[in-house]
Order: C-alpha cells, then sequence, then structure tokens
C-alpha cells in the first residue's frame, strides 16, 4: 500500500470514527492516536499530480462532534506564538468537526478516481488549516487524558 492508499484509509476510518462515536474519556486516547497518525502521514504524501479535468465541487455536510455532556471542549489559544496578542477561546469540537470536514473532501475525491484531487486537498489542507487544528486538538486531548489521570491517583 502506498502513502496516498494509507493515508486515505486513515482518513476514512477517522471519518467514520467521529461521525458513529460519542467523544468520551473512553475515546481520548483513540483521538490522541488517529491525530498523530494523521498529522504525521500528511508529511509524506506525495506531490499531487492533478488530473486534467476536474470535475464539479461536490458540496461536504459540515460534520457534527459529539462529545459526553460533562466534558468540557472550550479551551484558549493563542494563533500566532511569536506575536503578543492576547488568547482567544476555541471549541475542541469545531476542531475534530473542520479535521473531519477537510479530509471527507479528499476521501470523496478519492473514491471518485480523482488521486490528484484528494493527495492536493489533503497536502493543501493539512499545510494551511487542517496541520493547525490537529495540534491544537492533541493538546487539548492531552491536557483532558492528563487530567483524567491526575483524578485516578487523588
Amino acid at each position: 500500500m502506498n502513502e496516498l492508499q494509507s493515508f486515505y484509509q486513515l482518513a476514512s476510518d477517522f471519518c467514520k470514527f467521529v461521525h458513529k462515536e460519542i467523544q468520551s474519556e473512553e475515546t481520548l486516547a483513540a483521538l490522541i492516536s488517529f491525530l498523530m497518525r494523521l498529522y504525521l502521514s500528511a508529511m509524506t504524501l506525495p506531490q499531487p499530480v492533478l488530473e486534467k479535468e476536474r470535475p464539479q465541487h461536490k458540496w461536504t455536510a459540515p460534520v457534527e462532534i459529539r462529545f459526553q455532556t460533562d466534558m468540557p471542549t472550550r479551551y484558549r489559544e493563542v494563533f500566532e506564538p511569536f506575536e503578543e496578542k492576547s488568547p482567544i477561546y476555541c471549541d475542541l469540537k469545531d476542531d475534530l468537526a473542520d479535521i473531519a470536514h477537510d479530509l471527507q473532501e479528499g476521501v470523496e475525491a478519492y473514491d471518485s478516481g480523482q488521486f490528484g484531487r484528494a493527495a492536493s486537498t489533503w497536502r493543501d489542507g493539512f499545510e494551511f488549516h487542517r496541520g493547525n487544528h490537529a495540534v491544537d486538538a492533541i493538546r487539548v486531548l492531552h491536557a483532558m487524558r492528563k487530567e483524567r489521570t491526575m483524578k485516578k491517583w487523588r
């Protein structure tokens, strides 16, 4: 299996996971694992060779991420670590939904045989959008997992 096929499988699996699972303390490790593997795999995606004809872009529906009701998902974020700006509030649900939406667009392109478009969607999304969301989500999920572990030891 080549890098593009592997990424396709991973992206498909992630999208299915976040669509069907209610995120809870039990899914934290799986989410972190998915995001880390997606991040690492995106860095090795091949340079895309775009198809000559581009099919009409199909609108991909937004993704709703469901969390267990007692889990906090809002967090403070600094977008540019080298600029002195005040943090803003972000939401883990939005991060995961944006990641899933971007990945789903590539999955749909791949499923329609547009492998170059899929690779381009995934690479560009990683560089300019999804990569930031993944890093933020991993940091927040790690903090949630750490907090859960600390509660067990108290």
